[in-house]
């Protein structure tokens, strides 16, 4: 099985360790890096829908999130 199609699949399955969330304008995400999907996105700005995206990488984990299955 190809990387993708695994990545896909696991994302598509149901688990207690899987979230769904679509952030609201101004709100962001810090975290390690996680399997995700990306979704496209067109801007749009005669209806004030622009996207920024700041992105930065660390050294180290995010603060206590060393959580073994």
């Amino acid at each position: 099985m190809k990387a993708k199609e695994r990545i896909t699949e696991l994302l598509q399955e149901a688990d207690d360790y899987i979230l769904s969330y679509r952030l609201k304008p101004g709100e962001g995400v810090i975290c390690n890096n996680v399997l995700h999907n990306r979704s496209g996105f067109t801007d749009n700005a005669a209806n004030g829908k622009q996207r920024l995206l700041y992105r930065a990488r660390y050294y180290d984990r995010v603060a206590n999130t060393d959580i073994r299955i």
